[in-house]
């Protein structure tokens, strides 16, 4: 069950998420949004990757950032950096469907959101030696198009 709190969502983001790996006991979710913020705003993120019980943390308010995010031919692409790690993702969005959002407490708004995603991700040290590769079903996936604007140069 999904409830989502408050009168209005964020003016975009991007969210993704999984639980269902092929060969692992697994779960991801990255979100990314424009945060309204003292009359301005800022791009925040955050996200997780959970294999077994280590729990990885990518996220702004850790000092992680976003090396890449790139979405072309219904295919999601971030690559994510800490400190220690980097964390490739690609997403595939498969049969969006309609959902209805709230602006200024009415439900008035459309967006995509799909939940027949496919997603690889490999979650490599820095050394380049990987430490975790496995392909998720059944992805949770929203794109909102004006997200993409913050992270892509429309001349590519």
């Amino acid at each position: 069950i999904e409830k989502d709190w408050g009168k209005s969502f964020p003016e975009s983001w991007i969210w993704l998420h999984c639980n269902t790996f092929d060969t692992s006991e697994a779960s991801f979710t990255f979100s990314v949004a424009k945060i309204p913020w003292l009359g301005s705003y800022f791009i925040g993120f955050i996200s997780y990757l959970k294999v077994g019980r280590e729990l990885y943390n990518f996220s702004t308010w850790s000092k992680a950032h976003i090396g890449s995010l790139k979405y072309r031919d219904n295919n999601l692409k971030i690559s994510l950096v800490n400190k220690d790690l980097v964390l490739d993702v690609k997403a595939t969005n498969n049969l969006p469907g309609n959902l209805r959002a709230p602006v200024k407490g009415s439900m008035s708004r459309m967006i995509k959101e799909t939940v027949d995603a496919s997603i690889q991700i490999e979650l490599k040290d820095r050394s380049g030696l990987t430490l975790f590769n496995d392909t998720g079903r059944r992805a949770g996936l929203e794109i909102i198009d004006k997200m993409l604007g913050y992270f892509e140069n429309p001349q590519q």
